[in-house]
């Protein structure tokens, strides 16, 4: 089991999820450091961005274990026309941390495995 938090009445509750496992060009970061977002406007903070260690890898991915990452606040698929443009947050498939969920506040994150 994994653990996350959601911000309830100005404070952090801990809830207990199952995690899911990692696709194969995928790795998991076990979340050491956030960067903290202001607060929004449903009252949450979330991380946004952070530092962590990769703690497990899909099989396209097992030189990534034991490594120090930094996770952005957005992970673009790399390949589409803006992403090469360098317009990564306006990829049609990024996934933005920390809204709605806890974003790196979380104990891991799942992320896309690529240089």
């Amino acid at each position: 089991m994994a653990t996350r938090y959601r911000w309830q009445h100005d404070r952090a509750v801990a809830e207990s999820f199952a995690p899911p496992t990692c696709g194969d060009a995928e790795v998991r970061v076990r979340m050491l450091y956030a960067a903290l977002d202001e607060q929004r406007s449903d009252g949450a903070t979330a991380g946004v961005a952070g530092v962590g260690v990769v703690d497990a890898a899909g099989a396209a991915a097992r030189q990534w274990l034991g490594r120090k990452v930094l996770v952005g606040r957005v992970s673009a698929c790399g390949e589409c026309d803006r992403c090469r443009r360098g317009a990564a947050s306006a990829c049609p498939t990024a996934v933005h941390r920390g809204a709605p969920d806890a974003g790196t506040l979380a104990d891991v994150a799942y992320l896309p495995a690529r240089e």
